[in-house]
């Protein structure tokens, strides 16, 4: 998030939002609705959803070193913001560093691990350790983060994170 403004005020018409999702056929477009409709906030830099995935050993994986359970990660399978110190460079891609999340590593996997949400509205420089990108984070005037894990029958599928 780019300044200081909870979640609930954030989103002008969440109603909106619900009735579209509704009329999605696909999982792969529905969280892309969600992401582009979050994003399209000027107070929201980047959100991202990241769903709970089986895994065979991490290869491949950028946080491999972070992980301490490698038969399930996070991937990233949906992503919508734009960079406020180039507004033409979108954040869409799926194959970055952040790919994959280790569960229980950093902030998102966090979340993942213990099914608690998060909203840190007041980020303030120095940075905690776990904000991976420090110098990207005050070149783009990030103020905060939310995450929120999406839950099924008590188990984590997934979270979302704005920032």
């Amino acid at each position: 998030m780019t300044d200081d403004h909870t979640s609930e005020q954030l989103f002008s018409n969440p109603k909106r939002l619900l009735l579209d999702m509704a009329q999605e056929q696909s999982l792969a477009e529905l969280l892309q609705l969600i992401v582009a409709r979050l994003s399209d906030s000027p107070r929201v830099a980047l959100v991202r959803i990241w769903l709970a995935q089986p895994t065979t050993d991490g290869t491949g994986c950028p946080l491999r070193d972070e992980c301490n359970d490698r038969s399930h990660c996070l991937r990233l399978v949906a992503s919508g913001g734009r960079s406020a110190v180039t507004p033409a460079t979108e954040w869409k891609r799926l194959d970055g560093a952040f790919r994959r999340i280790a569960v229980g590593a950093r902030k998102v996997g966090g979340i993942a691990a213990t099914g608690e949400p998060i909203e840190v509205p007041d980020l303030a420089d120095p940075f905690p350790d776990w904000v991976a990108r420090p110098d990207r984070v005050r070149a783009e005037g990030i103020r905060g983060v939310a995450g929120q894990p999406l839950v099924h029958r008590d188990s984590v599928l997934g979270v979302l994170a704005v920032f």
